[in-house]
Formats: C-alpha cells, sequence, structure tokens
C-alpha cells in the first residue's frame, strides 16, 4: 500500500495509522444489533421493490475556524464522485445543489467531538430535515477521529443527530 498523508502527518499504511490512534467513531453494533438489522432489513426485502434510481441529495455544511476547514467546489465535486463511484452498482446516486451549500466559520464547533455539546449545538443550528438531504458535515475534530455517522435506528426521536461527520482534510484532493 502507498503512503499517504491526512492533516499533515504522514503514514506508511493503515496499520501505523490505526496504531497512531486515528479512526471512525461510528459506534459498532453488538451482536444483537446486528441480528435485529438483518432482521428488519430482510422484512423490508421481502415487501419491497428492488431499489431503482433513487437520488439522494447531500446538504454540504462546511464549519471553519477562519480558513481552516474551508472547502472549494473542486474537493465538493471530487467527494460526489467518490460517492458515486462507491454505489455505482446499486441504483442509488448521489447529487447536490451548489447553491444550497453553507458555510459557517465557529471555532467553537470546529474541532467538535463525537456526540459532543459542539456537535448537537452545531446540528441543531444548521441541519436540513432528514426528509431532504443527508447533512454532510466537516470540521476539524477532535482526538483523531476521522469522522463518524449516525444510523436512522439510533436517532430514536432525535433527528437533529442525523447526518455524517468528517475531517475536512480528509476529502478527496
Amino acid at each position: 500500500m502507498a503512503k499517504f498523508e491526512i492533516n499533515g502527518k504522514t503514514f506508511t499504511n493503515q496499520s501505523q495509522f490505526i496504531k497512531r490512534g486515528y479512526r471512525c467513531a461510528t459506534d459498532v453494533p453488538n451482536q444483537l444489533e446486528r441480528e435485529r438489522t438483518r432482521n428488519e432489513i430482510s422484512l423490508m426485502r421481502s415487501a419491497m421493490a428492488p431499489v431503482q434510481n433513487v437520488t439522494i441529495n447531500i446538504q454540504f455544511i462546511h464549519i471553519t475556524n477562519g480558513n481552516k476547514g474551508r472547502i472549494t467546489e473542486d474537493e465538493r465535486v471530487k467527494q460526489m464522485k467518490v460517492l458515486n463511484n462507491a454505489y455505482s452498482n446499486t441504483g442509488i446516486q448521489f447529487s447536490y445543489n451548489p447553491e444550497t451549500v453553507k458555510a459557517v466559520d465557529k471555532p467553537a464547533w470546529f474541532n467538535m467531538g463525537h456526540l459532543s455539546a459542539a456537535e448537537r449545538e452545531a446540528k441543531t443550528a444548521l441541519h436540513i430535515p432528514t426528509e431532504y438531504s443527508l447533512n454532510f458535515y466537516t470540521a476539524g475534530l477532535q482526538g483523531g477521529l476521522l469522522g463518524w455517522a449516525t444510523f436512522p435506528d439510533r436517532l430514536q426521536g432525535d433527528k437533529v443527530m442525523d447526518g455524517v461527520v468528517i475531517l475536512h482534510s480528509t476529502l478527496p484532493g
């Protein structure tokens, strides 16, 4: 595997990256949760036609600290290509409207942690209702985190916490 760089730090391979404490903060479901999810998916699949031509709107929300964390249009376009390539065989595609991109200079939120007060404050103020878009936040993040996602079954009436949060410097380009 080739060397790679994230946030100005160079790693020789994935093992070195992990050993240095970098990771995703998305919760790993336990055995009971995995089994429940498999059963729910099986029930849904038996009741539904296969997914065909579903388009998910991405709402980019960039939280910055001055110039730190600014995301360019080129980076967003490259990120969309990554998403669409990853899902190219599923009937799902992603789109976004450059005119709806939000950029907020808020140092107090920039280095948010997973499930932190800063995350809740930022999402409360900035989210788009989940029925219309997948909220895609970028920020500085804490503790060597690359990002996290909130799965729909974890929201339990708390839709404001929905979305994906990623380290700004991990966007392609």
